[in-house]
């Protein structure tokens, strides 16, 4: 499943299913999922929050 998800968006665009701006926008809600998924991620194990106007802009 993962190497799937590394690929669809390449694919996605190739084949013309979404646009430049569409996969930024997707990318960016994989990144964020991956924030909030894996708080390994940050220092000290702190946990990923964002801000109430950084959540309503996505």
């Amino acid at each position: 499943m993962l190497a799937l998800e590394k690929t669809l968006l390449d694919t996605a665009e190739k084949l013309e299913l979404i646009d430049f701006t569409q996969r930024k926008q997707l990318e960016r809600i994989r990144d964020d999922r991956h924030l909030c998924a894996h708080p390994s991620i940050r220092p000290l194990g702190e946990l990923y929050e964002p801000t109430m106007e950084y959540a309503r802009a996505s």
